[in-house]
């Protein structure tokens, strides 16, 4: 017969506090000694807490078992979540019945101090009970800078697929938006990112919507091995060439992982991808087009290029993008037909939406002599965190399959 032993709440809570994470989330929710019960695990919460704003950083084990004698650190039941909840139903069971009695003893002295009683009751357990979410202000200072050391250890963000722009944008934030005129090579941009990513062993995923998710996967593979794309698309790859792919898939199968797919019309809408990238432990997304997605009713939003259909899609991966970079590929709008130099953002298909939402657009142009030359310029068209700039890009799709940045342009 199994043995059922009753939780401590309080003692895994002790259990919980030589580790990081989990401290931080007990800070982030407003956790405080009015949820412990025990008074020797409240000693040691209030230590804790004090031991952080010391030295930033957590106790270990072995700090807490030597500073409190009795204290065993063992291996937590409890996820932390799982946890604070427990410790806020019980606190609400025991404590907040005790609150509400102390309204009926007000009522019988003075009625009227019932409302102002019940409010400040009220927020007193709410601030204890609820949960908090993304929220920040007074008292998050610890928490601030906890963050703070949590995004210095993560580093830059994913690759943009050239180093000049990593280095000067710090990697993909947020909601990265790439704009160009039909057929300019934006997809291969989507190419370019995904191998520098895999290189960096991230895990990508890259839905391709507008090609066939073969065919992307073959661009993948050409750039990576340098082999030039039309001998793909001619049937004239040689044996020394397909034995360079092999090599070459191998080998980034070794640095990460990514998935190019193409789901059913059906299932395109934004959050839905999203999501399901994001349980496949993808650290970045790409999504090659923007106007392939689907409204709610299913219908792809460049079928209508209602700029409110655009808005409810920006909206959606503005909020997811919090969690997972997202990189979109998108089109300038029949505006930029034979012009003579870089669009601007607000000329994207869709209306203004790129413009609120993307945190970063970059702009893909060439007139007809850079064409030629095999030359395009590569601008920010827009960016919330730093300053505008534009490069030469270097395109050779003939004797290899890639881009290079030359430098920044003359007229930057």
């Amino acid at each position: 017969m199994t043995e059922i032993f009753e939780l401590d709440l309080d003692y895994d809570l002790a259990n919980h506090l030589h580790d990081s994470e989990a401290f931080a989330y007990f800070r982030a929710e407003g956790m405080t000694d009015e949820l412990v019960e025990d008074e020797y695990i409240k000693k040691i919460w209030n230590w804790s807490v004090q031991h952080y704003r010391d030295h930033q950083q957590v106790a270990t084990a072995s700090v807490l078992e030597d500073t409190f004698e009795d204290l065993v650190i063992a291996d937590a039941l409890t996820a932390p979540a799982d946890l604070l909840q427990r410790l806020r139903e019980r606190y609400i069971k025991n404590q907040g019945r005790a609150k509400i009695r102390n309204l009926a003893e007000v009522f019988k002295t003075d009625p009227l101090d019932v409302a102002p009683t019940m409010l400040k009751v009220g927020r007193e357990l709410a601030a204890l009970t609820v949960t908090k979410g993304e929220s920040w202000g007074s008292g998050d200072a610890d928490r601030s800078i906890h963050e703070y050391h949590k995004q210095v250890a993560r580093g830059p963000g994913p690759s943009h697929g050239y180093e000049e722009l990593d280095d000067y944008f710090y990697g993909q934030k947020g909601i990265t938006f790439w704009l160009g005129p039909p057929k300019s090579m934006k997809s291969w941009q989507a190419v370019n990112g995904l191998i520098s990513n895999i290189m960096k062993g991230l895990n990508v995923h890259l839905y391709s919507l507008e090609l066939p998710p073969y065919e992307t996967n073959m661009r993948v593979r050409c750039m990576a091995a340098n082999i030039p794309w039309w001998k793909f698309l001619k049937n004239r790859l040689t044996s020394e060439e397909l034995a360079l792919l092999k090599e070459t898939g191998d080998a980034l199968d070794d640095m990460g992982n990514f998935t190019v797919s193409k789901p059913p019309l059906e299932e395109r809408d934004a959050a839905h991808l999203i999501t399901l990238a994001g349980d496949a432990g993808a650290d970045v997304i790409y999504i090659d087009q923007l106007q392939y997605l689907v409204d709610r009713n299913g219908v792809p939003i460049g079928e209508r290029n209602d700029p409110g259909l655009y808005w409810g899609v920006g909206n959606v991966m503005r909020d997811l993008s919090d969690d997972i970079p997202i990189t979109v590929i998108h089109q300038f709008n029949r505006s930029v037909m034979n012009a003579d130099e870089m669009p601007a953002m607000q000329q994207a298909k869709g209306g203004s939406m790129v413009e609120e939402v993307g945190t970063l657009v970059l702009g893909l142009w060439a007139n007809k002599d850079m064409r030629a030359s095999g030359m395009m310029q590569l601008g920010t068209l827009g960016t919330r965190n730093y300053g505008l700039a534009s490069w030469d890009l270097k395109v050779d799709m003939q004797r290899g399959c890639g881009f290079e940045i030359l430098g920044r342009t003359s007229n930057d």
